[in-house]
């Protein structure tokens, strides 16, 4: 099963996010559901990226950089956490 999700960027770390965001790395968050939601909650943000992911459930911050690239193509592999 896959979920649809939205890799975003944001400089934030929020509530909002820790709540409704599963954090990768840095700056890199993946949100599941309604991205506008986002746009009323959170404040500014960048969307990297979309597609499906499967249940990220206790995937740590190595294997969700593996993921983004796997995901959407994108390589986290040198950002700071």
């Amino acid at each position: 099963m896959e979920f649809w999700t939205s890799l975003i960027k944001t400089k934030a770390d929020n509530p909002t996010l820790r709540s409704n965001c599963t954090h990768v790395t840095g700056e890199y968050w993946i949100f599941e559901g309604d991205i506008e939601f986002l746009g009323v909650e959170q404040g500014e943000y960048e969307v990297v990226a979309e597609g499906g992911v499967p249940c990220l459930g206790d995937m740590g911050e190595h294997e969700l950089i593996r993921g983004c690239l796997e995901w959407y193509g994108i390589d986290l592999a040198g950002e700071k956490s």
